[in-house]
């Protein structure tokens, strides 16, 4: 064996202590410290998911009471046939409440989208002023989803206020 004396000891020792801590840092601390951004990274992105959850959350009893007020759109599930009997009873109970005296109705043209299907119903009626508006309210408030689509008014004499009114009421099944 080689004698060194008390100062090349002294740097052999040293130049073996930088040698491990070299190899320890490089093997050991920078695969401990990719690993660890590994998971700082994972915890940021479930911290985001864990925001988003808590805010839909929070939001749970908005939303279900949200969904409540659509539900009702989504009752009718029948054939056509079905479905347009049921638009013409609405039609027919909202009519009898608004004291509107009903001529005419009848079914014209389903239209299939890809979320909904439309029909079209015709009406014609006679009634007064305050009892169109009072159809048009109730039939905004029914609870099937209908609108009129078109409607024209005339006078039906000139000395009474009767109005004859034609409409086209589209009633809609969300699908």
């Amino acid at each position: 064996m080689i004698k060194l004396n008390r100062r090349e000891r002294l740097v052999a020792y040293l130049c073996i202590s930088l040698a491990v801590f070299w190899l320890f840092e490089h093997f050991i601390f920078r695969s401990l410290s990719g690993r660890l951004q590994e998971l700082n990274q994972e915890i940021r992105a479930m911290e985001v998911k864990l925001a988003r959850g808590m805010q839909a959350q929070r939001h749970r009893d908005d939303i279900t009471r949200e969904y409540k007020t659509f539900e009702s759109y989504h009752t009718l599930k029948g054939s056509d046939e079905e479905n347009i009997v049921e638009f013409l009873r609405e039609l027919e109970r909202i009519s009898k409440e608004s004291e509107l005296s009903v001529s005419n109705i009848k079914p014209q043209v389903t239209n299939k989208q890809n979320l909904y299907k439309e029909y079209l119903i015709e009406m014609r009626a006679e009634c007064s002023m305050e009892g169109l508006k009072m159809f048009l309210y109730r039939l905004n408030n029914s609870v099937l989803l209908m609108r009129v689509e078109k409607m024209t008014m005339n006078l039906k004499d000139e000395n009474v206020d009767i109005l004859r009114v034609n409409m086209v009421i589209s009633g809609m099944v969300v699908l």
